[in-house]
């Protein structure tokens, strides 16, 4: 049975952390607005234009929801006997268990919570730091490439220690 990998529940915190971001910068605009045209505009610039930026705010939290779930549907990994298979948004690509050279920690590390970048044919891959049980599937791909691919044996057990918790 093959598991798949998807996006988990850190990426929601991102999502409404983003919603908030957005709503809070369209009312900036109302008080910018209301600065700079209130003067002109007189009443029209009291309830009506914050009905209107109210309206605008809830859109924009609308569409940030819809997009970010969109994104998060868009992404998994499956583990398979040939390689692992990568999905983003309609593209599916199967990177070959032959093909990984090198797995090593990325440097800077706030790039994200276990940021492993892979080398495979050539180019460097890091899995999307947002996908659910993302330790349990670094260690897949590791049990899968240690056979050809020299992994530092501490990075296998950082792996290991945040297997559960990432």
């Amino acid at each position: 049975m093959k598991k798949e990998y998807t996006v988990g529940p850190r990426f929601s915190k991102i999502k409404y952390l983003s919603v908030a971001v957005n709503s809070a910068i369209v009312f900036m605009f109302y008080f910018i607005y209301r600065y700079v045209f209130g003067a002109r505009l007189g009443s029209f610039a009291g309830w009506p234009m914050v009905l209107v930026f109210l309206g605008l705010g809830f859109v924009i939290a609308f569409a940030t929801v819809r997009i970010a779930d969109r994104y998060a549907a868009g992404i998994g990994y499956t583990v398979t006997g040939e390689g692992l298979v990568c999905r983003t948004g309609r593209k599916e690509e199967l990177l070959r268990w032959e093909d990984f050279s090198s797995a090593v920690l990325r440097e800077l590390r706030f790039t994200g919570v276990h940021p492993v970048e892979f080398e495979v044919a050539g180019r460097k891959i890091m899995l999307n730091q947002y996908i659910n049980d993302l330790c349990g599937l670094t260690q897949k791909v590791f049990d899968h490439i240690e056979d050809h691919v020299a992994i530092d044996p501490a990075l296998k057990k950082r792996t290991e220690d945040l297997k559960g918790v990432y």
